[in-house]
């Protein structure tokens, strides 16, 4: 009986099964993960280069010669996970059961190949780690935590340190302390120092004449002979801040009064006298009295008449500012003060106080702190 030719089968006696089943067309699909190419013709040339004895069947032995190909990566579960697809519809031997053509390609479309493809596509299949090697990308991304971790490791003491430094420099530029009870002594002085009180009778222009000619001079300007037996240093306010120079007052008005814009008929009910004219509009200007520090009382109560008499705060100001620095060399200190008289169209008189603080001489005696900073 003459040996029959499958397909792919060239007849040359020196060809070797391996190179026969190198040329398959189905293990070149397998190999590729493509499956559901295999045609029936490439299973036919698979199976004739597996069936050698021609019976038109294949054994398990003759299936597992698949698992010796290197490109396929066939485990023995694979192989038996194959056989099992193959020979699950066999009616023979169980013992040793036979693989059609017909089984074989239905296992190639439809057991456990496919499923193995599948997780393979989908990045679930069998993995390999080599936990002596990683990637570029990998040893790039590690160097980089390493190097943010340590720095971040060895700068801690560092800002720690300047962190401690920062609030000593605070307190020993600032003196919290000091500056905290230099302006509460103003503050109550000022907001103290009645009849009249600043905080509750102020509410006008001559109840803020009243107030100046009597409480305010009174607090700030106590160079009367009557009074110097308590107050013996011309220009000290609350016994021991010294007025530097004296008190500016600052005055900020319009220039002229501006039409109201209410129109022809609403006009003339707010503005009775006058051709409808509202006062604190338009473009501004600054004025600037100083009250000197060693001024009598007499001439300060004096000169704050004549300022009432010339109508100095009238319904054009905007706003009047006190500014005076005051050094206290008890505590070393400066404290710059502004009182804030904001008259506003509403009519309110709106008052408010300003003040910072500094040291006088920061780095006296304090050599180290010379060399910290």
């Amino acid at each position: 009986m003459g040996r029959k030719k499958g397909k792919g089968d060239d007849g040359g006696a020196g060809e070797d099964r391996a190179a026969k089943l190198g040329k398959c067309k189905a293990l070149e699909k397998l190999k590729a993960g493509q499956l559901h190419t295999i045609t029936v013709e490439n299973v036919a040339e698979l199976f004739d280069v597996l069936d050698e004895t021609e019976r038109g069947e294949l054994t398990i032995d003759e299936i597992s010669i698949l698992k010796s190909i290197p490109d396929l990566k066939f485990t023995q579960e694979d192989i038996d996970g194959l056989v099992e697809d193959c020979t699950k519809n066999y009616d023979g031997d169980e013992k040793e059961p036979r693989i059609t053509k017909d089984a074989l390609y239905g296992a190639f479309h439809q057991g456990t190949l496919v499923e193995r493809a599948v997780m393979e596509e989908l990045g679930a299949g069998p993995k390999s780690f080599d936990v002596g090697t990683c990637t570029r990308d990998e040893l790039l991304e590690f160097l980089e935590h390493e190097d943010e971790t340590m720095d971040a490791l060895c700068s801690l003491p560092i800002t720690m340190l300047a962190f401690v430094l920062f609030f000593v420099l605070v307190q020993e530029h600032l003196a919290i302390g000091n500056a905290y009870s230099m302006q509460s002594a103003i503050f109550d002085e000022i907001d103290g120092e009645g009849k009249p009180f600043i905080g509750t009778y102020i509410h006008d222009v001559p109840s803020f004449w009243v107030w100046m000619t009597s409480s305010f001079v009174g607090a700030h300007f106590k160079s009367s002979k009557d009074k110097l037996k308590q107050y013996p240093v011309p220009g000290r306010f609350v016994v021991y801040n010294q007025m530097i120079g004296g008190m500016q007052l600052v005055k900020t008005q319009s220039n002229i009064a501006t039409d109201c814009g209410q129109g022809d008929i609403l006009g003339p009910f707010y503005d009775t006298l006058g051709p409808s004219m509202c006062q604190k509009g338009g473009e501004s200007n600054t004025t600037s009295e100083f009250l000197a520090y060693h001024m009598q009382s007499d001439e300060l109560i004096g000169h704050l008449t004549y300022l009432d008499n010339l109508n100095w705060v009238d319904m054009n100001t905007r706003n009047l500012d006190f500014t005076c620095l005051y050094y206290n060399a008890h505590l070393g200190a400066f404290t710059d003060f502004h009182l804030t008289f904001d008259w506003f169209s509403s009519g309110q008189v709106y008052i408010q106080f300003g003040m910072e603080t500094w040291v006088a001489n920061p780095y006296g005696g304090k050599i180290w702190l010379l060399k910290s900073t």
